[in-house]
């Protein structure tokens, strides 16, 4: 019996980090903090429970880092050491494909779906 409870808890965190994951990523398009965020050390948000100090420092630096080519340098270092680790193991990828006429250009928006209200037609 403990290992059928243990087995759905494990089911419903994953379930809760990718839900969480999926609002994240919609609420703050193309803030990389919105992800790492989540597996902070300390974070209540941590379900998880991986801690690496290391990683932990360089969320707090692009916290506060002001330039923006620098900040997101330091994320990306701690997304790679997210990734070495790799406490949590991706089961689902969503993707969508769409078709673009060479007549129009769509301005991109990271982490949205193409806005055709903004199409422009190329002469």
């Amino acid at each position: 019996m403990y290992v059928v409870r243990r087995m759905a808890t494990m089911v419903m965190t994953l379930w809760m980090i990718a839900t969480l994951t999926f609002f994240l990523m919609h609420l703050i398009p193309g803030d990389p903090l919105a992800l790492l965020d989540l597996y902070l050390g300390g974070s209540p948000n941590n379900q998880t429970k991986w801690v690496n100090p290391k990683y932990d420092e360089h969320l707090t630096q692009g916290k506060t880092e002001q330039d923006e080519n620098q900040r997101f340098e330091i994320l990306h270092q701690a997304e790679d050491l997210f990734m070495q680790d790799l406490p949590v193991i991706p089961i689902y990828f969503a993707s969508k494909n769409y078709l673009k006429s060479k007549n129009f250009e769509i301005p991109f928006v990271p982490n949205q779906e193409p806005n055709l209200r903004w199409a422009k037609k190329i002469s």
